[in-house]
């Protein structure tokens, strides 16, 4: 395959951090990262948050409006479009403080099980009738909530309030009122409910309120850049089907990948470190960024050198990209940083 045909797109947000640098001298041997990072032209235009950056990949509007998530995953979860407008309502644990509810817990860490979910929707439905609410959880972790009106609502992502006091953040705009009656009287009948009761005799965490974001109808894409994208992560494959773009299941390493890409523009998503961010621990960030040295970006980089990759584009998911090209890996007299330079110590949004 001739160098000009083949070019990839890599999301791994958090590969640069934030990470509590515990001991920076027991950082990995990292000398293809550090090289790629060294040589390739580097950019800041990207959006900061992993949503706003799959949208703008996708050529959809991401700067003074709501990104409907929610519609996407559906479409991923259920196989079938929304009828109208949906939010996400994900189940959480939140934990009282003095002043305010910092949320503590979502449903991947809660250990919540299908019949949980359902229970606690059917109850949710049952209540909320009579105010033309409906709830849905196709998946354990990812609630749906479902209204005739389409309600004028800003919301902020689950990812952006973990581990954080949710005040600042709650639903806001033209029916902020509405919905934050809503998620009191969620709160309420969570709080009494027969499977919370039972969970904590378990000693599990409570599934004691709902996180309303990500409302809207499923966006049309026009058009797109890409040939094909490679991702198991829920959103990536709803933005790809919604396109329709080919979605394939993401090889285990590069070699796999050179082996199964054909011409064009790809994109490929590495979503591992997501669930831990904003605040990484070294020895996670560590063992993951030295399996993706050695799976995806020592052979991507020995494919440009033999010309089987014509570019490769990094996006660290910190609202950098570094653009690597066969010219620019050329340029010898670059020395590689060093690791600790390159990191990127500041919270993600």
């Amino acid at each position: 395959m001739s160098t000009s045909a083949r070019h990839l797109s890599l999301l791994v947000p958090g590969l640069l951090g934030p990470v509590d640098l515990i001991d920076p001298a027991r950082l990995p041997q990292l000398d293809s990262l550090s090289l790629l990072l060294r040589r390739s032209q580097a950019t800041a235009s990207s959006p900061p948050t992993f949503e706003q950056l799959l949208f703008s990949l996708f050529q959809l509007p991401v700067e003074g409006a709501e990104l409907p998530v929610a519609p996407l995953t559906y479409l991923n979860d259920t196989g079938a479009s929304p009828a109208g407008w949906c939010m996400r309502a994900d189940p959480v644990y939140m934990e009282p403080g003095r002043t305010s509810l910092r949320l503590m817990a979502s449903a991947e860490a809660m250990q919540l099980s299908q019949v949980e979910a359902d229970t606690l929707c059917d109850s949710l439905n049952r209540h909320f009738a009579s105010q033309g609410v409906r709830f849905e959880a196709p998946q354990t972790h990812r609630w749906y909530c479902f209204c005739q009106a389409n309600h004028e609502l800003i919301t902020t992502s689950l990812r952006q309030v973990q581990g954080q006091a949710v005040q600042a953040h709650m639903p806001d705009g033209e029916a902020g009122v509405f919905w934050h009656g809503i998620l009191a009287e969620a709160q309420m009948l969570l709080y009494q409910h027969d499977v919370n009761q039972t969970r904590a005799r378990q000693g599990l965490p409570l599934v004691n309120s709902l996180w309303l974001w990500g409302q809207g109808k499923i966006p049309t894409i026009t058009s797109t850049p890409w040939q094909g994208i490679w991702a198991t992560e829920p959103l990536v494959r709803a933005l790809a089907q919604a396109s329709s773009t080919p979605v394939h299941e993401r090889p285990e390493g590069a070699v796999e990948w050179l082996n199964q890409a054909g011409e064009g523009r790809h994109l490929l998503v590495l979503e591992h470190l997501l669930p831990g961010l904003p605040d990484l621990s070294q020895e996670m960030w560590s063992g993951f960024v030295a399996a993706v040295e050695e799976q995806w970006l020592r052979p991507l980089i020995q494919a440009m050198r033999d010309k089987q990759l014509a570019s490769l584009q990094l996006y660290t998911g910190d609202g950098h990209c570094y653009h690597l090209s066969p010219s620019r890996l050329r340029r010898f007299w670059l020395r590689p940083r060093s690791l600790t330079a390159q990191l990127q110590l500041s919270d993600y949004e």
